[in-house]
């Protein structure tokens, strides 16, 4: 595509890093730029970073979210689960193992508070329509998500909290 980047990704699960390093070379990108760590364990500078549908299914964005602030020195994208309130719930995602009840996050954050968050962090933010479901609801496992891009710039001239 004509943009050069140098490029990390971060997984919690080592067989979903697999998978990326399995697929990376078809599209001439260097598997080895995947590793497995959790959000909250990020140290370091990017300039960028790009988080799409992962703190919504954690039991709470703050902790990730501020790593990912503190760790961005440009921008920061995020597609999440945006909406006018908290919605938290810890279900059995039965689609997942037949048989298994395995519980996972389904949150929808209070898409205000969120902006509030990254703002204090030192950036401007600003909400963008994810037009693939045009701002309507899309059923994940039987419940709603609000799919909402995030597009965080930092200010010039300020430093993380």
């Amino acid at each position: 595509y004509g943009v050069h980047v140098d490029y990390h990704g971060v997984d919690a699960s080592p067989a979903l890093i697999e998978i990326g390093q399995r697929w990376m070379p078809e599209y001439g990108l260097d598997p080895e730029r995947l590793t497995p760590g959790r959000i909250e364990d990020l140290s370091g500078k990017v300039d960028h970073v790009v988080c799409v549908n992962v703190l919504s299914n954690m039991d709470n964005y703050h902790r990730p979210l501020e790593r990912i602030l503190r760790c961005a020195s440009k921008t920061v994208i995020l597609r999440e689960s945006l909406g006018e309130r908290n919605e938290y719930r810890y279900v059995v995602d039965k689609y997942l193992d037949d048989g298994i009840p395995l519980r996972v996050y389904v949150n929808t954050y209070a898409i205000k508070e969120v902006m509030s968050f990254i703002e204090g962090y030192g950036f401007t933010v600003q909400a963008v329509e994810d037009i693939r479901t045009g701002g309507k609801p899309e059923m994940i496992i039987d419940y709603p998500h609000y799919w909402t891009f995030l597009v965080a710039e930092r200010k010039t001239g300020s430093e993380t909290k």
